[in-house]
């Protein structure tokens, strides 16, 4: 989340994160730790988060279309029991 007035919480967890981040040890980060998180809204992470040279690598992928829906439920209800 964005640091802002009155978001105490997200802020401290930012903060902490990116304190965890920049004290990792450049052999170890580089090869042995993975962050992986998602959000449905990109704009609002913390740009310092997404600095160049803070996380390497920001996969973005797509809502699926009304067809990938489709095809993900009907996969889905195969697996589930009917009366």
């Amino acid at each position: 989340p964005v640091r802002a007035q009155g978001r105490d919480r997200e802020a401290r967890v930012v903060a902490q994160l990116l304190t965890l981040l920049d004290g990792a040890k450049p052999g170890v980060a580089a090869g042995s730790v993975a962050v992986i998180a998602t959000t449905q809204r990109p704009g609002g992470v913390d740009p310092a988060m997404r600095r160049p040279g803070r996380l390497d690598r920001e996969f973005v992928i797509p809502a699926p279309s009304g067809s990938e829906r489709t095809e993900m439920l009907e996969l889905f209800l195969s697996t589930v029991p009917r009366a």
